[in-house]
């Protein structure tokens, strides 16, 4: 009877219970597991001012909201009306710091090479091509465990 309770628990826990991950689109898929409240980092060069931008997202829920814009620079396509201005350090450099609020399902790149995007998360730093989405997924504890699995047996 134990045994039986047991295995009813274990199966209950991994069909409830949710993992969030943070789903990359890349030509390849790349699957990262997150909280609620990390941060993932949009680093690339921005089109028009050739100057270095970074892009700060907090994953909440099922989304990626974007807190703060960094650049070293204005001009075209740059957000110098967002309220909320500051200058801020950033990985040992000064940068000029927009407090922004805006919520994403999906964050859809589509950039050139010498754009240079980088995804950054928990330590893990993931180039980006030419065309890339970036989402959030929630999954069962069961359907990740076996993911993970499934990659360990591949490598």
């Amino acid at each position: 009877m134990a045994v039986v309770l047991l295995v009813a628990l274990s199966a209950l826990t991994l069909t409830t219970f949710n993992v969030k991950i943070l789903v990359v689109e890349n030509g390849f898929i790349e699957r990262i597991p997150v909280r609620d409240g990390d941060e993932v980092t949009l680093s690339f060069i921005h089109s028009a001012e050739l100057s270095p931008w970074v892009e700060i997202y907090e994953v909440k829920g099922d989304s990626l909201v974007l807190k703060r814009a960094l650049t070293q620079s204005t001009g075209w396509g740059l957000p110098s009306v967002e309220g909320n201005f500051s200058f801020v350090e950033f990985n040992g450099q000064k940068w000029m710091a927009f407090e922004i609020k805006r919520k994403f399902r999906i964050l859809r790149i589509s950039a050139l090479p010498s754009n240079n995007y980088t995804l950054s998360v928990d330590g893990k730093v993931i180039k980006l091509g030419n065309e890339a989405r970036v989402r959030i997924e929630d999954v069962s504890l069961a359907n990740y465990l076996a993911e993970v699995l499934t990659w360990k047996s591949r490598s």
